[in-house]
């Protein structure tokens, strides 16, 4: 297991792809429901949930930046969330969730969000 840190984003990567890989992973509602639009380029139709983790996972591999979001109000009062930014200017965000206690589930990888950055590039 990778070490837990949540501003170091080699660590985080490293966690994340031994999560998607392991199929420790699920969407929110949102991330799935943008996620199928986002990505319909790549397919010609709407991506399955296998496809959309396939993505990721390649988005992870290829080293793009992966950018620390502190999230809640104030900021990281909810968690960290990791960002990137493909070259179609596609977002991904995801979590680290789970892990804590007995009654937690284990740790997965959470896609909160797929869809195309209002930040032009």
């Amino acid at each position: 297991m990778a070490e837990r840190n949540d501003d170091n984003p080699t660590a985080a990567r490293t966690r994340l792809l031994e999560l998607f890989e392991g199929d420790d992973w699920d969407f929110s509602k949102r991330a799935r429901r943008e996620g199928k639009l986002a990505l319909h380029w790549l397919y010609n139709r709407e991506p399955t949930d296998g496809e959309m983790v396939g993505y990721v996972i390649s988005l992870l591999e290829s080293n793009l930046t992966l950018r620390c979001a502190p999230q809640g109000d104030p900021p990281g009062s909810t968690g960290i969330a990791w960002q990137m930014t493909d070259s179609r200017n596609m977002l991904v965000k995801l979590r680290i969730e789970g892990g804590f206690g007995e009654k937690r589930r284990q740790e997965y990888a959470y896609v909160q969000s797929i869809h195309e950055s209002v930040h032009p590039k």
